[in-house]
């Protein structure tokens, strides 16, 4: 009987030892197998180009709304008259148009409330260019001998010069989008070796100003 026990033993333990060799061994995944194929290529192989600051500068002219057919730029000193007196920004740029010889200057100034703004461009007017000539406020004299357009925002002074003609309300509407400003103070449109006439900006439209 103990045999026959003993026997029993021996031949469940060879079956549980055979069972478990012919059992599926568990597969280690690998990470890197399953995971997902990125494109990205490492920094070290991206080549980065510094942009100029024309390039930058370039894009102000250009948006959604308004495009000015400007293909490139050139910033200049500023040493006109308006750049005596304290402004937040100040600009002067001869500006190149797409596929012409039109060369046209414009120069900005930027301020911190109305009350600089003002304080500039009533001197603009009372010194005015090299022989600092006295202009009336909206008196219609010939300012300057080129085409010339001025225009202030309550924060803003911009003026426009060029030998060749332009559209002002192209640039009346560049302010507006550039600026985010409708409100215009003053608006001076003067032709080539002509008077200069006074504006005002009503129903996006430009109107004669009527004096009082």
């Amino acid at each position: 009987m103990n045999k026959l026990i003993h026997k029993s033993l021996i031949y469940l333990s060879l079956l549980v030892f055979f069972g478990c060799k012919n059992e599926p061994k568990n597969e280690t995944l690998n990470l890197e197998e399953i995971r997902p194929k990125s494109n990205f290529k490492s920094r070290k192989n991206v080549k980065t180009r510094s942009i100029d600051s024309n390039e930058v500068s370039l894009l102000e002219y250009k948006n959604d709304s308004i495009d000015l057919k400007i293909s490139r730029l050139v910033a200049k000193k500023n040493d006109n008259f308006l750049n005596r007196f304290p402004s937040k920004k100040n600009t002067l740029r001869t500006l190149f148009f797409k596929g012409k010889t039109i060369q046209i200057q414009h120069e900005s100034y930027e301020y911190s409330d109305s009350i600089k703004m003002k304080n500039a461009f009533f001197n603009w007017l009372d010194c005015n260019g090299k022989e600092c000539r006295c202009i009336k406020l909206y008196e219609e004299t010939k300012i300057e001998p080129q085409n010339l357009l001025v225009i202030t925002t309550g924060k803003s002074i911009d003026i426009i010069r060029s030998e060749s003609p332009f559209k002002p309300e192209d640039w009346i509407d560049f302010i507006r989008f550039s600026k985010q400003n409708n409100e215009f103070s003053y608006i001076i449109f003067q032709k080539k070796n002509r008077n200069a006439q006074w504006f005002e900006f009503n129903n996006f439209e430009l109107v004669p100003k009527k004096n009082k």
